[in-house]
């Protein structure tokens, strides 16, 4: 017969004889400390023991169901999360995507009225720059900028040297022509721009000339 807390009341002198008494200590790491007399019987002993260790037996069923809850949920949290995520990677450019649909119905038209028999130069042309207009447009709302470095000093971090040609009338390092423009999105470079880079020998010569001066 198992024996609870709902199901039995050991005698009042058991009680006061376990808080009293100093002897024959027990232990257990799922109870608290038990003390018991030697004047306690050995069946209240028994008694005694087989309570503890139904309370024992209950306590560790709750611990264990409370660590099963906390193992679902845990688990509820990071399928809940995966999923967020993959809906993030799917639908992160959504609004991107919109926006170059613009630019892909102006490419378009401009694509149709190229092919009509009358073709008005002037026409394709202005609609090309409204088509590259809406497409730095569409960039620069997201973080992309174009790289255009003309006339400025060499950065090995934003531009690819594709030549070094010879010139006088710049500073050395100096880029003289920008083959193709670069483009980054916020600082992180998508492609850099590629450039003729300037070799000067014009600082050579000036200080060749202090030099005879002295």
């Amino acid at each position: 017969m198992n024996i609870t807390r709902d199901n039995y009341d050991y005698p009042e002198e058991t009680i006061e004889v376990t808080k009293k008494g100093k002897t024959n200590t027990m232990k257990s790491e799922n109870i608290e400390e038990i003390t018991i007399p030697d004047s306690v019987e050995e069946e209240s002993i028994i008694v005694f023991l087989k309570k503890a260790l139904d309370e024992a037996y209950v306590k560790s069923e709750m611990d264990l169901n409370l660590m099963l809850r906390a193992k679902a949920e845990v688990e509820n949290i990071r399928r809940r999360s995966q999923h967020d995520m993959e809906k993030v990677r799917k639908f992160c450019y959504e609004n991107f995507a919109k926006d170059l649909v613009n630019v892909l119905d102006t490419l378009s038209s401009g694509l149709e009225a190229s092919e009509r028999e009358k073709v008005d130069i002037k026409t394709i042309r202005e609609g090309m720059v409204l088509t590259n207009k809406l497409l730095l447009d569409t960039f620069k709302k997201f973080g992309i900028e174009p790289i255009d470095p003309i006339s400025q000093q060499f950065d090995p971090a934003q531009h690819e040297a594709l030549l070094v040609q010879e010139n006088n009338s710049v500073e050395s390092n100096q880029v003289l022509l920008v083959v193709q423009r670069g483009f980054k999105i916020y600082e992180r470079i998508l492609r850099p721009a590629r450039v003729i880079v300037a070799k000067s020998n014009k600082q050579k010569k000036t200080s060749n000339k202090n030099e005879e001066k002295t």
